[in-house]
């Protein structure tokens, strides 16, 4: 078996637009109020709805880490979305979008208080959705105590960025004792840093193409043998760089952007598989994962 090259479709489903607040842990959405009873999440339930009619369309399989605290708010609106999105990979992305480090909070919690918030999101996604085999730091905030933490909990982890990579494993790495599964940085033609992150082609900012040859470039290293791709569903339905929600052209437009990407590629697996395939490459290559 060659070492395939495989393109990974990941989704961050946490609420709109969550931002770090100073003195706790917890996110608050800056799209709209977040109430006591839920998380807003009117911009992503519209951006998922279309995120899964795509993966529908192109029969992709994707890896959703999800915070699990919307889960209730995302049923009320709309429980089929919770139905199809039960076909995909599950991973988890915090309780209430948590900032485990204290870098944008100024609070730095105990790994008790770390362990007991990421067991309730897991147990809140057990009764929803099912129980998610991975993990995604919030605001991809990370440091060795969460490392050591998520490792006795999930099968592995995706919240570290290499940048520039040249050769990439799926490996152990920062304190972990599950497999890394990292977002990549390269540079586009002028030379300027472009990440696997979408956010600048739902802003505007960037075309397919330049996402394209970035996939294109990373595929035709061998020392590289998969790409992770990721998207915040609310980022179609809410513009950043103007702070207002898109109107249904917009909306529109951005979807068009999507069909395109989505339409150009192939070999397409959510992380599990590709961490067992990829497992079983190194396994005949006499490498140890």
């Amino acid at each position: 078996m060659d070492n395939e090259h495989f393109t990974i479709i990941s989704v961050d489903v946490d609420r709109d637009y969550p931002i770090a607040v100073a003195g706790r842990m917890e996110a608050k959405s800056a799209v709209t109020e977040d109430t006591p009873a839920e998380p807003a999440v009117k911009a992503t339930v519209k951006g998922m709805r279309i995120l899964l009619d795509l993966f529908e369309k192109f029969d992709i399989k994707a890896t959703l880490f999800i915070e699990a605290s919307i889960l209730p708010a995302i049923k009320r609106l709309d429980q089929t979305i919770i139905k199809r999105m039960k076909k995909h990979d599950l991973g988890n992305h915090g309780y209430a979008h948590e900032d485990f480090t204290g870098k944008g909070t100024g609070i730095v919690p105990t790994k008790d208080k770390i362990s007991q918030t990421l067991d309730k999101a897991v147990e809140i996604m057990k009764q929803y959705i099912g129980r998610p085999t991975g993990f995604r730091a919030p605001y991809l905030n990370f440091d060795n105590n969460l490392a050591n933490i998520i490792s006795q909990k999930f099968s592995y982890d995706s919240s570290i960025t290499i940048k520039n990579a040249r050769t990439l494993q799926i490996e152990n790495m920062q304190g972990l004792t599950i497999p890394e599964v990292p977002l990549t940085t390269g540079r586009d033609k002028n030379n300027k840093p472009i990440s696997t992150y979408l956010w600048q082609l739902l802003e505007g900012n960037r075309e397919v193409e330049e996402y394209l040859d970035l996939l294109k470039g990373q595929s035709a290293n061998p020392q590289i043998p998969f790409t992770v791709f990721a998207i915040h569903p609310w980022h179609i339905a809410y513009h950043i760089g103007s702070r207002k929600i898109n109107d249904e052209r917009k909306i529109s437009e951005i979807k068009k952007r999507l069909e395109h990407f989505f339409s150009r590629l192939d070999n397409i697996s959510p992380i599990s598989e590709a961490i067992k395939i990829q497992r079983q490459y190194n396994s005949k290559s006499g490498k140890i994962l």
